[in-house]
This record gives C-alpha cells, structure tokens and sequence, in this order.
C-alpha cells in the first residue's frame, strides 16, 4: 500500500471517525432533549395532579362549610319555632291544669249531691220497708185467717 492510499484511508477512516463522533453528539442531544421533554412532562402532570387536589380540597371545604351553615340555620330556625310554640305549650298545659281541676271539684260535688239525697231518702226507704213488713204482716195474717176458716168450714 503506497503512501497515499494510506493517507487517504487514514482521512477516510479520519472522516468515518469524526461522522460517528458527531452521531454520538446527536444521539446525546436527543437523548438529552428526550430526556428534558419527560422530565417537563411529569413536571407538568405533577402540577395538574396538585392543582386538581387543591382544588377537590377547596370543593370540600365549601360543601363542609355550606353543611355547617345549613345545620347552624336549621338549629335556629329550630329554636325560634320552639321559642314561638312554648307559650302556646305553657298555656295548653295551664289549661289541662285547670280542667283537672274543675273535674276533680266537680267530682267532689256530685259524690256530695249523693251522699245528701241518700241522706234524704233514706228516711223514706225505711218507711217503705216498714210499710212492706207490715203488708208482709197483714197478708201472712189474711192467708192464716182463710186457712183457719177454711178448715172450720170443712170441720161442719
């Protein structure tokens, strides 16, 4: 091999040399670009996936607060209904009070309106028993006295 057949493979295998140097750089570039891009992907995806948590935080906190709310407007509106109705409770229950009152003096009256007419008739229930022993009396006697005569006329 003469002198510039080697010089000239030593330029091309040079050149081959300084091609695959380059490829090399390339590849490192994309491989350094790819890179960049996944990175500034999940960067990306992690900021969504924070933004999206906050977010659903902040729904909740609303909807907890709207609960509260709504809970703490149902108790108030619970006790001014109470506070409206108790005066009507009170006076229902002064009313049932008094009722039972008037029954129980109404009671106490009618037990005394028996005792005295009890107390009044009987005087008269007793004249009628003695008036009915003495009917009694008389028609024992009367059926005696047929009996007797019945048996003085058989005698004849």
């Amino acid at each position: 091999m003469t002198q510039d057949q080697k010089s000239e493979q030593q330029e091309q295998f040079e050149e081959w040399k300084k091609k695959q140097r380059e490829l090399e750089k390339q590849q490192e570039e994309e491989r350094i670009r790819r890179q960049r891009e996944r990175q500034q992907l999940e960067l990306q995806q992690e900021e969504e996936r924070i933004k999206r948590q906050k977010e659903r935080q902040q729904l909740e906190r609303q909807q907890e607060e709207k609960r509260i709310k709504r809970q703490l407007e149902r108790q108030q509106l619970e006790k001014q209904q109470e506070a409206l109705q108790q005066p009507q409770k009170d006076r229902r229950q002064e009313l049932e009070r008094e009722q039972e009152k008037e029954r129980i003096i109404l009671q106490q009256r009618r037990q005394q309106l028996e005792q005295i007419q009890e107390e009044q008739q009987q005087p008269q229930k007793d004249k009628r028993q003695e008036l009915e022993r003495e009917q009694e009396q008389q028609r024992l006697e009367q059926k005696k006295e047929r009996q007797d005569l019945d048996r003085k006329q058989e005698g004849q």
